[in-house]
């Protein structure tokens, strides 16, 4: 009975999730109402840019520079855009530094072992470990800052965008 249970929730959830990402894809109206320099993943068939938010009307996309000029923007036809999303180069960056200090650690432990024959007793194995924890600390927050690798949430997809 209570598999029962777990499978109506989990059925639940899964029909929730298909109407929310439904309604987020068939809605150019969402980007529309996107505020102005909001900074976004723009991938379309003509290529992809990260930019900030300039305006939407029902057949285009502008996006540029921060300050909003002309130098530098970029105009979509709404038929080429494939999604639309946020960015987090925050939450980005703090999840980097997380898994950075993870792997470290976990390296550390893994490589540097202390050994019986060590002259120093532990304090070999100790400064390899901390080694690994400072390179993962500094690498971590750098690869997932530069890489955005938690985009933000979708505010535009195309349907037909899955198809190859």
């Amino acid at each position: 009975m209570r598999n029962f249970f777990l499978a109506l929730i989990l059925c639940g959830s899964a029909v929730t999730l298909h109407a929310q990402t439904a309604a987020i894809a068939d809605s150019w109206s969402h980007l529309q109402a996107v505020p102005a320099h909001t900074h976004m993943h723009v991938s379309s068939d003509v290529g992809g840019t990260t930019c900030y938010f300039i305006a939407a009307d029902e057949q285009t996309l502008t996006c540029g520079h921060k300050d909003g000029g002309a130098k530098g923007q970029r105009i979509f036809q709404r038929a080429t855009v494939k999604s639309v999303k946020l960015t987090r180069y925050g939450w980005s960056t703090l999840g980097g530094l997380g898994i950075g200090i993870g792997t470290g650690a976990l390296v550390g432990v893994a490589v540097f072992r202390p050994t019986p024959n060590d002259w120093f007793g532990n304090l070999g194995s100790d400064i390899g470990r901390a080694f690994c924890i400072v390179v993962g600390t500094i690498a971590g927050p750098i690869v997932g800052g530069t890489t955005d690798m938690f985009r933000g949430p979708v505010v535009y997809r195309r349907l037909d965008a899955a198809k190859p």
